[in-house]
């Protein structure tokens, strides 16, 4: 691709998240000055040996935090005569690259050639292709200690030293030129590419990222191969009138004594050939090295070099999906990828970033702008980014209303919701049946309750209403009671009923479904229940009687074996009275008895009501007789203790042990022994008239 001197459009999208590393200057620069890399022989007129040491110059940027920098690596020019690593430009180079995050390093080379030779000429470009190399392998070797990043390497070369670069990238070891192998008698082997100045790194092959070449040219460019190597972007910059080094074919300084050199114009065609990339920018009617005298070239390389070398630095722009039209107010959601091992940021403008995670981001839209952008950006350990632009075009939301229906039998229903400026209405019935239509009427096969949507779209978005509507026919209103006490049980069977009234006849209402009501009095009420749906309503209404269950309660009132019970039983409808004994039953509520005998009768008194609710109570009724039954004197008898009581005896009278069912359990004073523990009661006839009874408690 040929560049000419155009105004270029904007090859970054500007994020204000990130600083703009390698574009803007961010930095200062310092040096680390004369460097040893290597030693080597020089060219020598003379045919002497004499290793020449080889140094260059680092400059870095100042209050950069990378550890390890892509760094430009920079070889003068002087057509392999004259020159050194401070070349005249080379402040502006440095001024330029340095501060926006790149190693600058400009290296010597070993000088010198006999002019009157081809060889020679070709032996003095091989020399500086070793040199380039030493000087990358100490780099490399040493890339902790000077923060070099061996992937991101650039090789930079003015003239002879782009010769240099040149051939460093794309001329493989099987095709250095014959005349490097030396000529018995005359000059030596100059040994492999890799094999001089030093053996740092193991003698590798350090491949650059790039090559940036200067009005320099190559030997044969059927040295550059479709190979992984050989495929080396390269950027080359050439004046259209450089009689030095050719812009197409032609002798170095149109010195046929010299090897004809192909360059850069026929160095662009090689690679565009291949599929390789590269760029070229004739710099129309400049001659050679044009930036010595007019700095103005410079600045041209600095613009294309720094997006050339920017677009290999950068990561993959992140990827953002979506409509390019919202509505003002509305809240939408972009899916968007991104490489998850890059840093992510987002701007919005004119919206409101809800939410983001690493698929997608959640942008509320202003509610009055009519244009919006988002913008993603995603950098990279190097601290270069790229980004993406998504722009958005703002309108109004669909202006509609709440889903309204009628009907008449609640089968067949009317749909209706105010619209305006809506380019579509689409209908979802909830049946399985829709429309694009605007106010419907829908007939529903069954009944029950169906969720309808209405999507109103315009030009910008869409907007939901959902509503819930019943689908019925009109109720059926039925229910069955129960009461029990003074609670009521309903068993609803109404049908097609959204609502129910329940009124039970005591001034109380509720609305459930299966209702309980607790009367607090008894007697006759009206319960009656409305039915009703968005259609129409039935009413339907009984009578229950609610008689509480009985609660027994009686007296007694004794007078030796006259016994007399007195019901006051509460809510009893028939009452029966089982006295203990005779096996009898009563069922007056005042029942006046003589009991058979003394002793202890268990009374019972059942009750019923009307509803054949039953309420049992019983008592214990002990009968004596009148006959006291204090203690004797001591006149009347002997004294006798039984477990520990008082006890008076008459001696050789007979004796009756009474249990307290009045039933005789002993015959004589002695069968105490024998009774078991109890109430008893001891009598004794005395002088064949009174009788003496005591109690007595055997325990």
């Amino acid at each position: 691709m040929i560049f000419t001197m155009v105004c270029m459009m904007p090859w970054l999208i500007q994020s204000q998240c990130f600083p703009k590393q390698y574009i803007d200057p961010l930095y200062g620069v310092s040096q680390n000055a004369a460097i040893q890399y290597g030693a080597a022989d020089p060219y020598d007129i003379l045919g002497l040996s004499i290793n020449q040491n080889l140094f260059l110059d680092l400059y870095t940027p100042t209050g950069d935090t990378l550890s390890h920098r892509p760094t430009i690596v920079f070889a003068f020019g002087g057509g392999f005569i004259i020159g050194s690593r401070n070349q005249p430009d080379l402040p502006r180079l440095r001024d330029y690259y340095v501060p926006r995050g790149y190693n600058l390093a400009t290296i010597d080379y070993r000088l010198g050639f006999n002019i009157t030779s081809g060889g020679s000429a070709l032996r003095a470009v091989y020399r500086g292709v070793q040199d380039m190399r030493a000087a990358l392998r100490f780099l490399a070797e040493n890339c902790d200690q000077y923060a070099i990043d061996t992937n991101h390497i650039v090789l930079m070369g003015s003239s002879a030293g782009s010769f240099i670069g040149l051939h460093h990238a794309y001329m493989d070891e099987n095709e250095r030129p014959a005349e490097t192998f030396g000529i018995p008698g005359e000059n030596q082997d100059l040994g492999c590419a890799d094999c001089s100045g030093n053996t740092a790194y193991n003698n590798q092959y350090i491949r650059p990222m790039a090559i940036i070449n200067r009005w320099g040219a190559m030997g044969d460019t059927n040295w550059i191969e479709p190979t992984v190597r050989d495929s080396i972007p390269l950027i080359s910059f050439h004046g259209t009138n450089d009689n030095v080094v050719p812009f197409g074919t032609e002798y170095p300084f149109s010195i046929p004594l010299f090897p004809p050199v192909y360059g850069s114009s026929v160095i662009h065609e090689r690679l565009e050939n291949l599929g390789i990339h590269n760029q070229f920018i004739p710099l129309q009617g400049a001659g050679h090295e044009p930036e010595l005298l007019q700095p103005r070239w410079d600045d041209t390389i600095f613009k294309y070099t720094t997006p050339f070398l920017y677009d290999m630095l950068k990561p993959a722009a992140p990827e953002i999906a979506g409509a390019v039209t919202a509505c003002q107010g509305d809240t939408v959601e972009y899916p968007i990828s991104y490489d998850l091992s890059t840093e992510l940021c987002v701007e919005v403008s004119e919206g409101i970033l809800l939410s983001q995670d690493s698929n997608s981001i959640q942008i509320r839209w202003s509610d009055t702008a009519s244009t919006g952008e988002i913008i993603l950006a995603a950098r990279n350990d190097l601290l270069a980014y790229d980004s993406t632009v998504l722009s958005i075009s703002l309108g109004p939301l669909p202006q509609g209303g709440e889903i309204t229906y009628t009907g008449d039998d609640g089968l067949f229903l009317f749909f209706s919701n105010i619209q305006d400026s809506v380019s579509e209405s689409a209908w979802n019935f909830g049946d399985n049946d829709s429309c694009r239509c605007v106010n419907p009427a829908h007939q529903y096969q069954d009944t029950g309750s169906y969720e309808v949507n209405l999507t109103l779209t315009n030009d910008y978005c869409s907007i939901q209403y959902d509503s819930l509507i019943v689908s019925n026919l009109c109720p059926l209103a039925g229910f069955n009671t129960t009461t029990i006490d003074s609670s009521l049980f309903i068993q609803n069977q109404t049908q097609f009923a959204a609502q129910l009234t329940w009124s039970y006849g005591d001034g109380s209402i509720d609305s459930t479904q299966g209702p309980f009501h607790t009367y607090q009095d008894e007697g006759d009420y009206l319960v009656q229940v409305i039915a009703s749906n968005d259609f129409c309503n039935d009413t339907i209404s009984q009578w229950i009687t609610i008689d509480f269950c009985p609660i027994t309660d009686f007296s007694v009132s004794i007078d030796e074996l006259e016994v007399t019970l007195q019901s006051t039983s509460l809510y009893a409808d028939v009452l029966f009275w089982i006295p203990g004994f005779g096996g009898e039953v009563f069922s007056d509520e005042t029942l006046d008895l003589t009991f058979p005998d003394t002793g202890m009768y268990t009374v019972q008194l059942i009750t019923y009501n009307s509803q054949g609710c039953s309420d049992t109570m019983q008592q214990n009724v002990v009968l004596s007789l009148s006959t006291s039954l204090t203690e004797v004197s001591a006149r009347q008898g002997k004294e006798i203790i039984i477990d520990n009581q008082r006890v008076f005896i008459q001696e050789n009278a007979p004796a009756i042990w009474v249990g307290i069912d009045g039933k005789k359990v002993g015959s004589k004073v002695e069968d105490y022994d024998q009774l078991s523990p109890g109430n008893y009661l001891l009598i004794q006839k005395i002088n064949g008239t009174s009788i003496n009874i005591q109690r007595v408690v055997k325990f």
